[in-house]
This record gives C-alpha cells, structure tokens and sequence, in this order.
C-alpha cells in the first residue's frame, strides 16, 4: 500500500498546503503573463499538488483517529480537486481573456483557497500540528504592503504622465512635418497609455482597499483569507506595471525629439499592456468581481488596451513616414556617392599617369647608360 511521505507530519502538510497556496498564487497571477510564466505556474502548482498528497498521506498515519484520518485525506483530495479546477480555469482563461473566464478563474481560486486552510484545520488535529496556519507570521501585513506599493505605484505612473505633459516643445526638426505631427501622436498616444494606466493602478489599489478593509470586518473576514503569496504577486505586478510605463515614456520622449523607434515603442506599450493585465489578473483573484471597485478596473483595463492599440498604429505610421523620407535622403546620398566615385577614377587615371612617366624615364635613363 502506498504510504505517501512516511517521515511526513503536521508541519510538512502544512508547508505543503503553503507551497500549493504560493504556486496556485502565481498560477492566477500568471493568467495574465507570457505563455512561458503560465506554464511554468502550471508546472510547480502540479508538483505542489503531488507533494500535497505524499505528505498527508505520510500525515494521517500519525493519527489513530478515523474521524480525524477521514477529515485531512477528504480535505486535501478537495483540495487537489480544486487546484486541478484552477488549472484548466487558468488554462482557458489565458486563451479566452473574457469577463466570465477572469471570473472563473477568481472563483476557482477562492475555492482552493478555501480547501487549503480545511487541510490546515486537518493537520491541527494530528499530534503537534496544534498552532499551525497557513500563513507564515513575517512580522509584516502584506495585504497593507500590498495597498500602500499600488498607491506608489500610481503616483510614479501619474508623475510619469505629466513629465509628458510638460515636456518642452522641440523648436526645430529635421523631419518632415508630417513625421513631425506623428511623432506628437506617438507622444499623445502614450500620455494616454500612461493616463490610463496610471487610473487601472489606482482601481486596482481601491479594490485592495476595500478588501482590506472587508479583511478586517468581523463580518466578511471569513471571505477575505490572507494570502502572502498572493499579495507578494501583487506587489511585484504593481511594480513591473511601474517599471514598463517609465520605460514607454522614455521612448514617448525619444519619439518627440525625433528618435522614434518603431519596434521599441511597440514593445514598450505591449509591456505595458502584458503587465497591466497580470495586476488585474491579481486583484481580481481574491476580490469580489461584482464590487464597483472591480467594475472600474475592469474600464481602467479596457482604456489602457484602447490607448495601447492607439500608440502602435501611431508607431507605425511615423515609422513609415520615417521611411519616405529617408528613402528621398538615399537618393541625394546615391548622386554623392556617384560624384565620389567619379572623383576617385579621376584620381586612379591621374596615378596611372604618373606611373607611367615615370617608368618610360626609367627606361630612357637605361638607354641613355
């Protein structure tokens, strides 16, 4: 018969439940990612399944008591049942990108989330296991971290937004004026992008508030579980949102002083909209779907996809405009290469010219002796 873990006891199940807890944290977070991050939150929430399953196995022997046996191997089969439901919810999510799917992915979440602390509750009851949580004391509140980095964030975004704004006007331009006028839409375009995400990061700290604030009611606590993992994910989706809106502005800027790059700009803004869609893949893994703070994130994401459409078409269009003009700079610069070439055959014929002087003087001074 297979015993799972058999050196396993309380505290490895617990550690277990936290290392599914963290993994299915960034499989959420990971709805909203690259390919490659989804499949590798898939990847570990599996193994953390599996080690799950080996340490209460190796767990339940410890105890002579059926009930208490019947009440961890029934939690954490749920438990591994929901984690599996989160997969393929995180799966079909990452294709569809729809309401409804976002929706079932934080309902999936909230469900294992759930049958987690059952297995902790389980483990309670095994000889030692009294005391253990599924959160780890940090000495820190991490869902207050959380709240506090997203409102930084949105002032870094904001601050970001109106460095644009208040940019100084160029006062003269080689480029057409037509290049000229799509590159200040490349820059209106990614104010835009920085406006919008700057209120999706905003959205996304009110719907924090708010479950923060639901945490901390007598009433609902029992809804809002903590989740270090979880809010770690969130923090660190705050930050990158962050980071790729400075960076989109910095190119804005380059674009207005008539540097525009097209592929730059464009992966600049599809950063920002890959990483604006894994912070509302976060918020919305753990808060109430339905709750106005998510009904305005939901619009805050919607505008930055808008906007972001906006700035790749103005790229590209300033890009090819780019191209027109410097296909009228080759043409000049063919009619000089061809005044140098000629030049430099003047040069090569006057060489050979003087060459062979000075070979018949040569030949005429042997003569001569």
């Amino acid at each position: 018969t297979w015993r799972g873990n058999s050196n396993a006891g309380p505290a490895e199940v617990v550690a277990a439940a936290r290392k599914l807890a963290g993994a299915t944290g960034e499989l959420v977070v990971g709805c909203g990612s690259a390919t490659e991050e989804l499949v590798n939150a898939c990847k570990a929430t599996a193994i953390a399944v599996q080690e799950l399953m080996e340490s209460s196995k190796g767990g339940i022997a410890l105890s002579q008591d059926p009930a208490i046996k019947e009440k961890l191997s029934v939690a954490t089969k749920e438990a591994a049942s929901t984690a599996t439901a989160l997969l393929e919810s995180c799966k079909a999510g990452s294709k569809q990108k729809t309401m409804q799917s976002q929706a079932a992915v934080s309902s999936a979440a909230r469900t294992c989330a759930d049958k987690l602390h059952d297995v902790v509750a389980g483990a309670n009851l095994l000889p030692g296991g009294e005391g253990l949580t599924l959160e780890e004391d940090t000495g820190e509140d991490l869902d207050d971290m959380a709240e506090k980095e997203l409102a930084a964030c949105a002032q870094i975004i904001e601050n970001a937004a109106k460095s644009l704004m208040n940019r100084p006007k160029r006062a003269g331009s080689d480029t057409s004026p037509q290049v000229a006028d799509l590159n200040e839409a490349i820059v209106a375009a990614a104010m835009a992008i920085a406006q919008a995400t700057a209120a999706l990061v905003r959205g996304a700290h009110a719907a924090q508030k708010d479950r923060v604030a639901k945490g901390r009611n007598p009433k609902t606590k029992h809804l809002y579980r903590k989740d270090p993992k979880w809010a770690n994910g969130l923090i660190s989706a705050s930050q990158t949102v962050a980071a790729t809106t400075q960076e989109l502005v910095k190119s804005a800027n380059d674009a207005a002083n008539g540097k525009a790059e097209e592929e730059r700009l464009v992966a600049c803004a599809r950063a920002v909209a890959a990483t604006t869609a894994q912070l509302v893949s976060a918020s919305r893994a753990t808060g109430d779907p339905q709750s106005e703070s998510q009904k305005k994130l939901s619009a805050a994401a919607k505008a930055v996809a808008a906007a972001t459409s906006q700035l790749v078409e103005a790229a590209k269009s300033a890009a090819d405009a780019m191209k027109e003009d410097a296909g009228v700079d080759k043409r000049v610069t063919m009619g000089v290469t061809a005044k140098s070439e000629l030049e430099k055959q003047i040069e090569i014929l006057r060489l050979e010219a003087q060459l062979q002087r000075a070979r018949d003087e040569l030949l005429a001074g042997r003569k001569a002796a």
